[in-house]
C-alpha cells in the first residue's frame, strides 16, 4: 500500500492529483499481480511480456518496472533497460516465423542474428514437429546454443510434457521450456501443481 504525500496549495495539488493517482495505482496493481506470480512460482524465471496488452507505451514501460520491482527477472520491453535498468529478455515472434517460407528457415535466421541466450518459439504451426526441428538444429548448429523454447498457446501442460520427452530422448535435457500467453498467478500455480516441466513463465 504505497503512500504518496503531495504538499501544495489545493488548486495546484488538484492539478496533479489524477495523474499521480493514475501512475501510482497502475504500477501498484501490476506489482501486486507480479508478486502473486512470484509467490506462486518460487525459483522460476518470470519475465514481463505485457507490452502489447498495456494501455499505451508509457503504461507498458511502468508495468515492466513494477513487475521487476516485485521480483520478476526482467521484461521484453527494451526501453525498460536504459530507463530503469530492468534486464531485457526476448524470443522470436509468430510474425517472424510466418514471414519465412519455412519454420526451419526462421529458426536458422534467428540463430544467425542472435548471440547469447537463444529462445525459439515452437508453437506457430505444429509444436511437436517444431520440437523435432529444434533437436536437429541443436545437433547440427554447434556454433550456437539453444537455451530454451517457448510455448505460447494450447494446452501448456500437455505440450510441455511432449516437448520435454522429445528433448530428453535426444539427450537435450539442458534445453529449457518457457511458457507465455495469458498466464496469471492462478494458471502458473496450476501448471506447477501438475508438475508441468516448465522452467519459466
Amino acid at each position: 500500500e504505497p503512500i504518496l504525500r503531495v504538499t501544495a496549495p489545493l488548486p495546484e495539488a488538484q492539478l496533479v492529483e489524477s495523474r499521480l493517482l493514475n501512475l501510482v495505482h497502475f504500477q501498484t496493481s501490476i506489482a501486486s499481480k507480479a508478486v502473486r506470480c512470484v509467490l506462486a512460482a518460487p525459483g522460476k524465471l518470470l519475465v514481463d511480456f505485457g507490452m502489447r496488452r498495456a494501455h499505451g507505451s508509457e503504461a507498458a514501460l511502468y508495468a515492466a518496472r513494477a513487475s521487476y520491482l516485485a521480483g520478476f527477472a526482467g521484461t521484453s520491453n527494451v526501453l525498460a533497460f536504459p530507463r530503469f535498468g530492468v534486464p531485457v529478455f526476448g524470443t522470436m515472434a509468430h510474425s517472424f516465423i510466418e514471414a519465412h517460407d519455412t519454420e526451419g528457415a526462421a529458426f536458422e535466421h534467428f540463430m544467425d542474428a542472435h548471440s547469447g541466450s537463444i529462445v525459439l518459439l515452437i508453437d506457430t504451426y505444429d509444436t511437436e514437429a517444431a520440437a523435432h526441428r529444434v533437436v536437429e538444429l541443436a545437433r547440427r548448429r554447434t556454433d550456437k546454443k539453444i537455451a530454451s523454447v517457448r510455448l505460447d498457446s494450447g494446452d501448456l501442460d500437455a505440450l510441455s510434457r511432449r516437448v520435454r520427452a522429445i528433448f530428453d530422448a535426444a539427450g537435450l535435457r539442458d534445453i529449457g521450456i518457457f511458457a507465455s500467453g495469458g498466464l496469471d498467478e492462478l494458471a502458473v500455480a496450476k501448471l506447477l501443481a501438475a508438475r508441468a516441466p516448465i522452467d519459466g513463465f
